[in-house]
């Protein structure tokens, strides 16, 4: 069968560690046990908070964008690598699940947006796109777990 842009299963234990690394940088960020990682980077979009009207290099700490980017690409890695067996039952379940993950996500965002204002809400915005990516994998997990279960019931039946 062919795959459908799908990255081969290998990639499933790379998002993983990618994901536990994002955690523990974001638990650690947040604990402030981590030391500190800055240097200077260029800002492409004006900073109006504190008087600049124009493009700005400014000292930032990196553990932000480690965050983020391990995170995204951990998540991704996990819901696009194929299973070690694909077939079309469980492409359908993909499909299946990724929409019910972009209508949950839908729903999800507008409880946000009408719920968290200020700068939490940046914090809630800024994570909302990994959030589909998570809805995904638990929904096509749990989706192949059911189907897994009913195969080995309807297996035990025949016996």
């Amino acid at each position: 069968m062919k795959k459908y842009f799908l990255l081969p299963h290998r990639f499933n234990a790379i998002g993983w560690v990618l994901i536990g690394v994002a955690l523990l940088v974001t638990i650690l960020d947040f604990a402030d046990a981590l030391p500190a990682f800055s240097s200077k980077v260029f800002s492409v979009v004006p900073d109006f908070s504190f008087g600049n009207e124009g493009f700005i290099v400014t000292n930032d700490s990196w553990y932000d964008e480690i965050e983020m980017v391990a995170g995204y690409l951990g998540l991704y890695f996990v819901a696009m690598s194929a299973l070690k067996e694909e077939d079309e039952l469980t492409l359908l379940l993909r499909l299946r699940s990724l929409m019910w993950a972009f209508t949950a996500n839908a729903l999800l965002f507008i409880a946000f947006e009408l719920l968290f204002y200020g700068f939490p809400w940046l914090y809630v915005m800024m994570y909302q796109g990994m959030l589909i990516f998570l809805l995904f994998i638990l929904r096509f997990h749990w989706e192949i777990h059911k189907m897994r279960a009913e195969t080995h019931n309807e297996k035990e039946e025949w016996r």
